[in-house]
């Protein structure tokens, strides 16, 4: 979350592309953590699922803030990567 919350325009919040960014990186925070609080092996497997979703969707949603507000000024491979390494990550339970 320190990554996302770092991007250029994060602190206002007025860009429609930045505002869903942020969604979808705090779904994916409070899904794996309400995936861990789940004791039904069911459930558990349904919030990471519903996480690993909302990884993917931030990154789309950071690509497209990259190319269409930010137009190269910061880099943000550094945040595709730690989505990709979440991803893959939460696809091994």
């Amino acid at each position: 979350m320190r990554w996302f919350v770092a991007l250029p325009g994060a602190e206002e919040r007025s860009d429609r592309l930045c505002r869903e960014v942020d969604k979808s990186a705090t779904s994916l925070v409070l899904n794996v953590a309400e995936g861990n609080g789940r004791y039904s092996e069911l459930d558990h497997k349904r919030f990471l699922e519903i996480a690993a979703a909302s990884a993917v969707k931030a990154a789309a949603y950071l690509d497209l803030y990259q190319q269409k507000v930010l137009r190269g000024r910061v880099e943000t491979t550094q945040g595709r990567e730690f989505l990709s390494r979440i991803v893959a990550m939460l696809s091994r339970f």
